[in-house]
């Protein structure tokens, strides 16, 4: 979202490296959240359908992406709508470790 109000270089330089930062940190972390989920046992299943699900996003993402400048004529909704999608899967992933921590409490 900070992408879509940089006017300047430096504040584009600033967002890259801050988003190229938390993308190796949940590079790293996902086997073990992964694993605090679901089990070590259920590890490889769980690491594939979430890579099935980056790669069907990747393919779709990318020219949605394309759409929405051609129709709107900016890249400023596109970067809007990017943020908006990674707000939803963020409180989406605080929902389910709620739901787990809830049901790790009760057992």
């Amino acid at each position: 979202i900070g992408v879509a109000f940089s006017s300047e270089y430096w504040q584009f330089l600033f967002f890259g490296s801050l988003g190229a930062f938390f993308t190796g940190i949940v590079s790293a972390l996902t086997p073990i959240a992964l694993i605090d989920m679901f089990g070590v046992e259920y590890l490889n299943d769980c690491y594939s359908i979430m890579m099935y699900g980056n790669a069907i996003s990747t393919l779709v993402g990318t020219p949605m992406v394309g759409w929405i400048k051609i129709s709107w004529g900016s890249y400023y909704f596109s970067f809007l709508i990017t943020g908006g999608f990674y707000c939803i899967a963020f409180l989406l992933a605080l929902i389910v470790l709620w739901i787990n921590t809830r049901r790790k409490i009760s057992n």
